[in-house]
């Protein structure tokens, strides 16, 4: 039996405590999460029109511990809320499909953001101030990190218009179907946030009580040695679909 297609997906945004958020909800034992959480298929640039049956064949293998009393099944591919045509490729599969969107002042998100992609080796320019100005030339292919796997993360500009992006969204579906979570409340109060996002998605409280945030902001002191961790000699640098599949 092949498990459903997901009912609900976090889109986004980066740095909203995404990662905490999908990491409980797939602790949960009546959620089925994808493996990893973030599959980024519906992202992949090979997709072409008409691959909706390579999709049934494709994707379920990120769901394979689905059962059938599992109330929701879900992912968490942040990306999407600020890639349309991702949207348009899972809505035209499951038009009803529901998201749960997690959002913050983007004056504070994008700066997290930056600290981030230092750490994972995706950015190269240490100064916030600088790697901002460079996002135009990097729009163009140039001036691109070395290492740099997804070079939309570094359009800071667009990745933090978020008020556009999630009124994109609701255009597309409707307020019913988004469940938006503000990072401050959700820092306040992690377990009503995640309660609420359970109540939104019809899915039974399993009392959770640890709230531990997950992923916490860290800077990179030795870069030489964060590369050699996170890029071994003779690894291969390819798409972000490759480093998943190998996660």
């Amino acid at each position: 039996m092949h498990p459903p297609f997901p009912d609900f997906i976090v889109p986004g945004a980066p740095r909203c405590g995404t990662t905490s958020m999908c990491s409980w909800l797939s602790d949960h034992p009546r959620i089925c999460f994808s493996k990893p959480k973030e599959p980024f298929y519906f992202s992949s640039p090979a997709w072409q029109p008409g691959d909706e049956e390579r999709w049934q064949q494709e994707y379920p293998r990120f769901f394979q511990h689905w059962a059938p009393d599992h109330q929701a099944v879900g992912e968490g591919s942040v990306g999407y809320l600020f890639d349309e045509p991702a949207l348009d490729r899972i809505l035209a599969i499951r038009p009803d499909e529901r998201f749960v969107v997690m959002v913050r002042n983007p004056l504070e998100m994008v700066p997290s953001l930056h600290q981030r992609l230092l750490f994972v080796l995706e950015e190269d320019e240490p100064r916030f101030e600088r790697a901002w100005r460079l996002q135009w030339e990097r729009q163009e292919g140039r001036r691109l990190p070395a290492h740099c796997i997804d070079p939309r993360l570094l359009h800071y500009g667009e990745v933090g218009k978020l008020g556009a992006q999630l009124d994109r969204l609701v255009s597309k579906v409707g307020h019913e179907q988004c469940h938006v979570v503000v990072f401050d409340d959700f820092r306040r109060d992690p377990g009503a946030a995640y309660r609420g996002v359970l109540a939104f998605l019809g899915v039974d409280d399993d009392g959770r009580s640890d709230f531990q945030p997950h992923q916490s902001g860290q800077r990179v002191r030795s870069r030489w040695l964060q590369r050699l961790i996170t890029r071994p000699p003779g690894a291969k640098i390819g798409l972000r679909e490759e480093r998943l599949r190998k996660a």
